[in-house]
């Protein structure tokens, strides 16, 4: 199922004459080299290999085009046709969409308790949702358009990474190895909550894009955060966190992952708290250095 999710993407309309569609779809192709066979132990895992000097330019790539996607004329082109994209999907397949985020909760709480039988259960379970993503993709972006063609691409981009996660978190649960478990938990969560967002699946968008400048005095000084001393405890693998710096500053959530390169943390994936203003949790990754323990 999930090799069928990959190849049904189809190449992007390259006779696009608009700029940002053929840099977006661009970004996007590179971004399938980083489809390579699931990692066997934590550390042998594509973050951190993303930090090699050739693949590094594929996360550039990807984060290229996430920003695109951004873009007010991607946006705008999304939500003219907003309201016709979800009469196209059942409510039944939306509600199972929605329900993976319930799964992928219990999932977290049961890696607390390495009960390595209850565990078990989830790799299947999870896969068992493939089809209906594949059911929204193909029915919400069913059209010819450029747009609707590079998403589609994404989307089952997304599917794939998010299949191979199930792998690996069923490898760890063979192996009782409680870091690669929380590898793969980290993956399917960031992959799940991507495609929520390039699926426009989220019931509404903050307006804040930016909470840094809330954190600004009228004299341009910075206002104080509390946090500890970075140096003193470092932030480690299920810690309380604030995000400290950057567009997300003053955001708490919970560390799901570090990504090290040469024994040193460089990057972080996080499961911030709950948006009352979205009804989510959002994944995002940080520098290891933008988030701090709360």
């Amino acid at each position: 199922m999930c090799r069928n999710a990959l190849q049904r993407g189809g190449a992007a309309d390259d006779a696009s004459s608009r700029p940002e569609v053929k840099a977006l779809l661009s970004a996007i192709a590179a971004a399938t080299m980083l489809l390579a066979p699931a990692p066997t132990s934590a550390e042998d895992n594509p973050f951190s290999r993303l930090f090699s000097s050739g693949e590094a330019q594929v996360e550039q790539g990807i984060q290229y085009a996430w920003k695109n996607l951004a873009k007010p004329q991607w946006k705008d082109a999304l939500r003219l046709d907003e309201k016709a994209r979800w009469k196209k999907v059942s409510r039944p397949v939306l509600a199972k969409i929605r329900e993976v985020a319930r799964v992928l909760g219990e999932l977290q709480a049961d890696l607390v308790s390495e009960e390595w039988t209850v565990i078990g259960i989830y790799p299947k379970l999870i896969l068992s949702y493939v089809d209906v993503f594949t059911k929204y993709t193909d029915t919400a972006f069913d059209g010819s358009d450029a747009v609707d063609k590079s998403l589609r691409f994404e989307l089952r981009y997304e599917v794939g990474q998010f299949c191979r996660a199930a792998g690996t978190l069923s490898d760890a649960t063979a192996k009782k190895d409680i870091r690669l478990a929380q590898y793969a938990f980290a993956e399917m969560s960031l992959c799940y909550d991507r495609y929520l967002k390039a699926g426009d699946l989220y019931e509404s968008y903050d307006t804040v894009t930016n909470t840094e400048l809330l954190y600004k005095a009228r004299d341009g000084s910075d206002l104080q955060i509390k946090f500890e001393p970075p140096l003193l405890e470092p932030p480690q693998i299920r810690d309380d966190i604030v995000v400290v710096t950057g567009p997300d500053k003053g955001k708490s959530g919970q560390v799901l992952w570090i990504g090290s390169v040469n024994d040193k943390p460089k990057f972080s994936i996080v499961k911030l708290g709950y948006n009352t203003v979205i009804n989510a949790e959002e994944v995002k990754t940080f520098p290891y250095d933008w988030i701090a323990k709360s």
